[in-house]
Parts: C-alpha cells; sequence; structure tokens
C-alpha cells in the first residue's frame, strides 16, 4: 500500500502566497523594511550585576553604557528606533560582563526579532551571555 501525505500551502487566501515569486517578494519586503528592535538585558543571578553594552548602527557607536542590574530583573537598554534609522541600517550589540564578552546581531526586519540577552553561571561559576533569536 502507498500513502502519500502532502502539506503546504497551494493556493491564496488571507496571509498565503499562490506563487513563489509572491513569497519571494514579500520576503525580500519584509528583510528591507525596519522593525524597531529592542535591547533587554535580563540577570538571572542572585546578586546583583554590572553588564556593560556598546551598540553599533552600521558600524558607529550609538549606545555605550553601563548597567547595573538587580538580581532576577530585567532592563530595556536601547530601542533602534532611537536612532532614527531608515531601514538599511546593521545593528550589533557588544555585552561585555566582567571577562566575557558576546557579540550579538540585533535584526531589524519583519522576519527576526532578537530574545532578551541574559546573564547567568556557567559550571565553574563564571559569567555567561546567551541569547535568543526568534525567525520567522
Amino acid at each position: 500500500m502507498l500513502v502519500v501525505i502532502l502539506a503546504g500551502c497551494t493556493s491564496g487566501g488571507p496571509g498565503w502566497f499562490s506563487s513563489s515569486s509572491q513569497t519571494e517578494d514579500w520576503h525580500e519586503r519584509a528583510q528591507n523594511t525596519h522593525a524597531p528592535a529592542s535591547v533587554d538585558i535580563e540577570n538571572d543571578l542572585e546578586r546583583n550585576v554590572t553588564v556593560h553594552v556598546r551598540i553599533t548602527m552600521s558600524g558607529e557607536t550609538v549606545h555605550n553604557e553601563s548597567h547595573l542590574l538587580e538580581p532576577d530583573s530585567s532592563k530595556q537598554v536601547y530601542n533602534t528606533d532611537t536612532d532614527d534609522p531608515d531601514g538599511s541600517e546593521a545593528f550589533g550589540a557588544v555585552v561585555t560582563v566582567g571577562n566575557v564578552t558576546e557579540r550579538v546581531r540585533i535584526p531589524t526586519n519583519a522576519c527576526n526579532s532578537l530574545g532578551p540577552i541574559t546573564i547567568s553561571e556557567d559550571k565553574r561559576g563564571e559569567p555567561r551571555i546567551t541569547t535568543a533569536m526568534a525567525v520567522c
């Protein structure tokens, strides 16, 4: 016996595309349209932590500050709308806690979003910086 299962979108309708060219057009528009992005830091430690955050827009530093976070707290440290982007800029963050530094790309299109940047500890008690990214 042969069983064939098909899945996918083959017809138009609200939110559906009936051809690959329409899908490509939507994807291109989504990637070239500025969608505001916030940079949020979460402190998962049971102690205060100082986090240094440097944000760049197309290679130029637009934010360079240290933030003190209390235990189990979060703080929005930047929003890409702050510097009035036109949609073509590339944003990035350099996050430092103690002697640990992570570089993070900040997506600013309708297809991707940056989750919170989380400060925790590894098994040795050293700071750990993790990020999450949502992709459509």
